[in-house]
């Protein structure tokens, strides 16, 4: 079975090991073994919308690929986290995504945006020392790498008025005007930058987030070892990832933050790329053990 429109794609409900259920779309190859699965974790405050652009532009080249985006706990129609949110906890649950899409033997590709950057790594890194490593792992402009911007008072400041403002905007149901006040107007599909979120839900998010980054600051985790590539904003940005010691691949997308609605095809392509490099790596690895 083959689906080869994102929006028209099935929602699937996914369990997780803390009791909640995860709100995913599931396109491509649904049914039988894909070419490979491309798992996507949306940015700070978005849900699995935001993949749109992204997934049909993949999905007209990799037409065999299972590809998933899904809402993280409380995002979307998936259910709500028990407790406080915490970083942990949504790696843990991306893990539970992965344990479900993922098949034995197929090819798997991680790629985050932001906070889904920040979860993807720390995935592999999890992934890597249960001896199941990803197969490629693609971070879009990773918050993990901005430890001295999330610590800077001024930067605290302003995401403290952020979330203060998306909360009381939410309480007066005026979180659309504020969401989208929030983004370029120039930005293309901004809409879908918020579709599946709330002002209750961004708030807890970012909170989440700037505690983990005040934690990571003390030691900059590694990147994994299974290939991977980050695509950043601008030269400056690539240039400030290099000088904190990451041997990695740095692409210079020169097209601001929200990379996947500006660049959608670039996107794509990076990740057919990884898609057609671990199927061949996987082949040759076939061919030496027979």
């Amino acid at each position: 079975m083959m689906n080869r429109s994102f929006a028209d794609s099935r929602i699937q409900q996914i369990p997780t090991t803390a009791g909640h259920s995860l709100s995913a779309r599931v396109a491509g190859t649904i049914a039988g073994d894909p070419t490979a699965t491309v798992i996507l974790d949306a940015s700070l405050g978005a849900g699995k919308s935001m993949w749109e652009p992204v997934a049909d532009e993949l999905l007209a080249l990799e037409p065999g690929i299972r590809l998933v985006a899904y809402d993280r706990a409380g995002m979307g129609l998936s259910g709500a986290p028990r407790d406080n949110r915490h970083v942990d906890d949504m790696i843990n649950d991306a893990l539970c995504v992965i344990d479900a899409q993922a098949v034995d033997g197929v090819p798997l590709i991680l790629v985050g945006h932001f906070l889904g950057g920040l979860i993807a790594r720390m995935a592999a890194l999890k992934m890597e020392k249960m001896r199941r490593p990803p197969d490629g792992v693609i971070l879009i402009e990773p918050g993990d790498e901005l430890f001295g911007w999330s610590t800077d008072p001024r930067t605290v400041a302003l995401m403290r008025s952020t979330t203060f403002l998306s909360r009381i905007s939410d309480k007066f149901g005026m979180f659309d005007v504020f969401a989208s006040a929030s983004l370029p107007e120039d930005l293309p599909h901004r809409k879908l930058m918020r579709l599946d979120t709330t002002g209750k839900a961004y708030d807890e998010e970012a909170r989440a987030f700037f505690r983990e980054m005040k934690i990571l600051s003390v030691q900059l985790p590694p990147m994994p070892e299974s290939p991977a590539v980050l695509i950043a904003s601008s030269k400056s940005y690539g240039e400030f990832v290099r000088a904190r010691g990451n041997q990695i691949t740095v692409v210079d997308a020169g097209c601001g933050h929200i990379v996947p609605l500006r660049a959608p095809i670039l996107v794509a392509d990076y990740i057919s790329v990884f898609v057609n490099n671990a199927i061949n790596a996987r082949g040759k690895n076939n061919i030496g053990q027979n």
